[in-house]
C-alpha cells in the first residue's frame, strides 16, 4: 500500500489500490453466497421437516379416525339401539375428516412442483411458494442444476413461449406459472462469451 502525502508531509493515511478493493469485494461476496448457500439448506431442511411432521401428525388423525369409526361399529353391534350417539360420533367423525382434508390442502396449496427441463435433457424437480420471486426461482434452479458458477443473466427460463426476466422484482403469478408447470432452461452464448472475455 503506497502511502499518500498531503501538503508535501507524509501522511499516515494508507492509500488502498484498486486491486485490494476488488479482491475485499470478491471474499465478500464469497462469504455472502456461502451463508446464502447456507440459508437455502437450511430452509429446504426445514420444510422437509416440517413436511413429514405434518403428514405424520395427520397420519394419525386418519388412524385416530379410523380407531374411533371402528369402536363405534364394535359398540353399536353390543349396543344396537345407540343410534342417536351413533349419529354424534359419525358427525365428530366427519368434521375430523374434513379437518384433515383441509389441511393437507393448506400444506400442499402454498407450495409449486415445477419441471424444469435441463440442458442436456434431464427434467429437474423444483418445489417453490406460490409467492416467491422469479429472482428465487433463478437461484433455487442453479442451485438445483449444479449450475451456481454461471451467473443468473447468463441463463434464459422459457415458459410458455415467455422468457422469464431475472433481477425485474417480477413473481412467478405475473406468468400465471402454476403447479406442475415445465420451465425450459437454456443458456445465453453471447452472454457467456463476453464473461469468459473479460
Amino acid at each position: 500500500m503506497a502511502k499518500r502525502k498531503r501538503n508535501g508531509l507524509d501522511s499516515e493515511e494508507d492509500v488502498v489500490n484498486m486491486s485490494t478493493l476488488r479482491e475485499l469485494l470478491d471474499n465478500q461476496k464469497r462469504e455472502f453466497t456461502t451463508l446464502m448457500d447456507l440459508q437455502q439448506k437450511n430452509f429446504n431442511s426445514f420444510m422437509e421437516t416440517f413436511m413429514v411432521t405434518t403428514n405424520r401428525r395427520l397420519d394419525d388423525i386418519v388412524r385416530e379416525v379410523q380407531d374411533v369409526r371402528g369402536s363405534l361399529q364394535c359398540s353399536q353391534k353390543e349396543i344396537g339401539g345407540a343410534d342417536t350417539s351413533h349419529l354424534d360420533q359419525d358427525q365428530r367423525i366427519t368434521e375430523i375428516e374434513s379437518k384433515i382434508v383441509e389441511l393437507r390442502a393448506d400444506v400442499d396449496c402454498s407450495m409449486l412442483t415445477l419441471f424444469v427441463k435441463g440442458l442436456q435433457g434431464k427434467t429437474h424437480i423444483v418445489r417453490i411458494h406460490k409467492d416467491a420471486t422469479v429472482d428465487k426461482l433463478f437461484w433455487k434452479i442453479r442451485v438445483k442444476t449444479k449450475m451456481t458458477h454461471i451467473p443468473p443473466e447468463s441463463i434464459r427460463i422459457i415458459y410458455s413461449t415467455r422468457q422469464l426476466d431475472f433481477d425485474r422484482g417480477k413473481y412467478l403469478s405475473d406468468y400465471d406459472i402454476r403447479d406442475e408447470s415445465t420451465l425450459s432452461l437454456l443458456l445465453r452464448i453471447n452472454h457467456l462469451r463476453s464473461t469468459v472475455t473479460a
